[in-house]
């Protein structure tokens, strides 16, 4: 988890920092993600502003899922570590690409901040896991 710490402090969204790791059932490392705009657009020609970054920052678990190799997620049974829980469009993509474990740090908790997802974006993330029988682990 604190691979997944290290690797949101290289994202350079000034209002969040996210970060994901996916790593094979020896530990190695598959891949490791910051959120952030695409790679094609210059940050400098980008506005920060909070209102416009909404529409164009990935999360980290797309952007990790994206960096690794399709071929060795079907092979090493990999765990996606993130910092944290992951949104229903960012489950989706979990299922898609047939993770088997996610560990969650729950984050806005432990510092006392408002929820990041209301609880019906919550719930519906709860239930792709479920459904698709990925185990969704809140990290201790």
């Amino acid at each position: 988890m604190s691979l997944a710490f290290w690797t949101a402090t290289r994202s350079r969204d000034p209002y969040r920092q996210e970060g994901a790791v996916i790593v094979n059932s020896s530990g190695h490392i598959i891949s490791a993600e910051p959120n952030g705009i695409p790679e094609l657009i210059k940050t400098d020609d980008f506005s920060w502003e909070r209102v416009e970054r909404v529409d164009y920052v990935e999360r980290a678990i797309p952007n990790a899922l994206w960096a690794a190799d399709s071929s060795r997620l079907a092979l090493e049974e990999p765990v996606m570590y993130v910092t944290s829980h992951p949104t229903k469009r960012c489950m989706r993509a979990i299922v898609r690409a047939k993770l088997e474990k996610v560990i969650w740090f729950p984050l806005h908790d432990k510092m006392g901040l408002e929820a990041e997802m209301s609880t019906k974006e919550f719930d519906a993330a709860q239930k792709l896991s479920t459904l698709s029988k990925i185990t969704l682990e809140e990290y201790k």
